[in-house]
C-alpha cells in the first residue's frame, strides 16, 4: 500500500483527490494538511512513500517546502498538483528536488498513473505541462523573463505580486522584512525593471498574475 501525505489548503479539493486516489486501490491518504508548515511535519511524522502537495500553501508556499525537504530529507519523494502550470513554475519546481508536477486539470487516469511513476522513482509531468516545457526549449521560442529568477527569486517576486506589502510578503514566507526587500532589489535589478507595478504587468503579460493592481507599487516598497 501505497502511503500518500495530501497538502492542498482547500478541505474539499483534498477530499476529491483522497476520494480519487483510494477508490483506484493501492493508495492510502496517512495524512492531510492544510499548510506548508502542517505538510513538513505531516512529512516527518509519517514518512510516506510521497507528499502530494499544492503550490500555493498559507504560512510555506509548496516552493519552499520542496526546497526544506530536499535539504532535510533528500529521500522524500514530493510532486506538486497545483493550478499553477504556467512556465517557469514546473521547471523551477523540478530544479529544487520535486520528482513530478501534476496540473489539477488533469484526469483521474492520469492522476493515477502519475503518482505511480513518481513512488516507482521517475519524474513524471503532466502532459499538458510537458508539452509547454518542450515549447519553450525550442531555439528561438519566447523564454518567459521569469526563467531568469532563482527559485527563491521566484518565490519572493510571487508572494510579493499577491500581498499588499512588504510586510505581509515576509508573513507569507515566513522571512525577514529584510530578506524579503533585498531579495525584491535584487530581481527587479536582474529583470530589469525600476518598479513592482512593472512586475505586474510583466507577470501578467506571461500569465503568472491575472490582474494588475496599481496600487501595489507604493504599498510593496
Amino acid at each position: 500500500m501505497t502511503s500518500i501525505v495530501l497538502a492542498d489548503d482547500h478541505a474539499l479539493v483534498r477530499t476529491g483527490i483522497k476520494a480519487i486516489l483510494e477508490q483506484h486501490g493501492g493508495f492510502k491518504v496517512v495524512a492531510e494538511a492544510a499548510d506548508g508548515l502542517e505538510a513538513i511535519a505531516m512529512v516527518r511524522e509519517h514518512k510516506p512513500d510521497l507528499l502530494l502537495l499544492d503550490l500555493s500553501m498559507p504560512k510555506l508556499s509548496g516552493l519552499e517546502v520542496v526546497r526544506r525537504l530536499a535539504q532535510r530529507m533528500p529521500e522524500q519523494k514530493v510532486a506538486i498538483l497545483s493550478a499553477h502550470t504556467e512556465q517557469p513554475f514546473p521547471r523551477q519546481i523540478l530544479a529544487t528536488g520535486a520528482m513530478g508536477f501534476l496540473g489539477k486539470g488533469c484526469d483521474a487516469d492520469e492522476l493515477v498513473r502519475g503518482v505511480n511513476a513518481i513512488v516507482s522513482g521517475k519524474r513524471y509531468i503532466s502532459s499538458e505541462i510537458a508539452q509547454e516545457v518542450a515549447v519553450s526549449l525550442i531555439p528561438g521560442a519566447d523564454r518567459s523573463p521569469f526563467d531568469e529568477l532563482s527559485a527563491r527569486e521566484l518565490e519572493v517576486a510571487l508572494a510579493i505580486l499577491h500581498e499588499p506589502t512588504i510586510i505581509a510578503a515576509a508573513d507569507r514566507l515566513n522571512m525577514s522584512y529584510k530578506t524579503v526587500s533585498t531579495h525584491k532589489g535584487r530581481l527587479l535589478r536582474k529583470m530589469r525593471l525600476k518598479s513592482v507595478v512593472e512586475l505586474s504587468r510583466l507577470a501578467m503579460k506571461w500569465g503568472l498574475l491575472a490582474t494588475v493592481d496599481e496600487s501595489q507599487d507604493g504599498a510593496a516598497d
